[in-house]
């Protein structure tokens, strides 16, 4: 355990001169999670407010709905759309930049090393290192050390909406997330002893 606790901030060591770019795509992903909350929010004000209001006239109510239909269209185009693409720009530079010089020690550690060393470890299982891990190493920099952040903050949101709306109902929504912390919990060993037996596995089919 502390090997890997210890392996990971070494890990980290090759992401901390792109905390930047990982900030940059953080705040893209929220944006891109938390713009479509507004998309029912605006149709519950419309239903309630605008077509359910009888002092309101048609010619009124077709103001309303253009009004907030041309909004939400301007936050899509403007906001939603530039910033899914600072999320995937940022992300995927912060993930290739790191790798790019991971892959750099890696390289310049190998040829360092000894006769010796080749003839103990199979040359299939050296290239999984240097290729299926450092592409893992990849995703998890694009995807887990931003998707944390953003899904946090999403459900943060998502729980005000909630919240909002009917305290009940957000109570009765949250009734399976123990279960789910129990299912990840039960299988989240079991899911990384099989990453590593396919790991090994071509590492052996490299071979």
């Amino acid at each position: 355990m502390a090997a890997r606790h210890h392996n990971f901030i070494r890990f980290l060591g090759y992401v901390r001169p792109y905390v930047k770019y990982l900030a940059l795509a953080v705040a893209g992903g929220i944006a891109k999670f938390t713009v479509p909350l507004l998309v029912p929010q605006v149709t519950r004000h419309l239903l309630d407010n605008v077509f359910l209001d009888a002092d309101l006239t048609r010619s009124q109510k077709l103001h309303e709905l253009l009004f907030y239909v041309g909004g939400m269209m301007a936050v899509f185009i403007f906001v939603y759309a530039p910033f899914v693409y600072i999320r995937h720009l940022y992300s995927d530079k912060a993930g290739h930049r790191a790798v790019f010089q991971m892959r750099c020690d890696l390289y310049y550690r190998i040829l360092r090393m000894s006769a010796s060393f080749f003839q103990r470890n199979k040359t299939g299982a050296i290239l999984t290192r240097l290729i299926s891990d450092v592409q893992l190493a990849q995703n998890l920099i694009g995807t887990a050390l931003t998707n944390i952040w953003m899904d946090a903050i999403a459900v943060v949101v998502v729980l005000y909406f909630l919240l909002k709306i009917d305290i009940l109902t957000t109570v009765v929504a949250l009734a399976t997330f123990p279960l789910y912390l129990f299912c990840f919990r039960r299988f989240s060993t079991e899911i990384r002893a099989t990453t590593r037996q396919v790991q090994d596995e071509l590492s052996a089919m490299s071979s």
